[in-house]
């Protein structure tokens, strides 16, 4: 029996890289991404089993659609993999505000909202992996919020690994590189 696994960020990049690969394993794939077309073109890439559903997980509202689109093909969910991210590099002395809030709203209040939204669905042995970055622990200028952004995610998946574990759901941190 294959397992169900919801990307995010899954239109592009290692999102839709990922997606391939474990449509190629044999698993059934949900594509999520904020650009229709990019996910629906990804879903297709990938193959049959594979879904696309709009999702920008920086939007409340948004998530808990897409995840109500999900439980009506899949009630259940076996791996959700938060890996959409922004990628701005800036100083903060010139950051806009749609700058700083975006990028934390999408790259760890997202992660925060789809981990929500996904627990209920999942049994033991479920599984949510975080995608943060090498950057954490590497000085780059321009990367203030970015940086930010990933380092709070570790610890949100460290504290949600604390409040799992006793239902068997498990999650992971990956440190994703170049």
């Amino acid at each position: 029996m294959s397992r169900i696994i919801v990307i995010t960020g899954a239109g592009v990049g290692l999102g839709r890289a990922l997606a391939k690969r474990f449509a190629a394993d044999g698993e059934t794939v949900v594509l999520l991404g904020r650009t229709v077309a990019k996910v629906e073109a990804a879903a297709q890439e990938v193959g049959a089993g594979a879904m696309a559903v709009a999702c920008d997980v920086a939007s409340p509202d948004s998530v808990r659609a897409a995840f109500a689109t999900i439980a009506e093909r899949h009630p259940r969910i076996d791996v959700l993999i938060n890996n959409a991210a922004v990628f701005e590099p800036f100083q903060i002395v010139n950051a806009t505000d749609e700058q700083i809030l975006n990028t934390i709203a999408t790259n760890l209040g997202g992660p925060m909202l789809c981990a929500r939204s996904a627990i209920p669905m999942m049994q033991r042995d479920g599984h949510i992996i975080n995608v943060s970055s090498e950057s954490v622990d590497l000085p780059f200028p321009h990367l203030s919020v970015y940086q930010s952004s990933k380092a709070g995610l570790e610890r949100f998946s460290l504290s949600l690994y604390r409040e799992l574990d006793p239902s068997g759901i498990r999650v992971s941190n990956v440190r994703a590189g170049q």
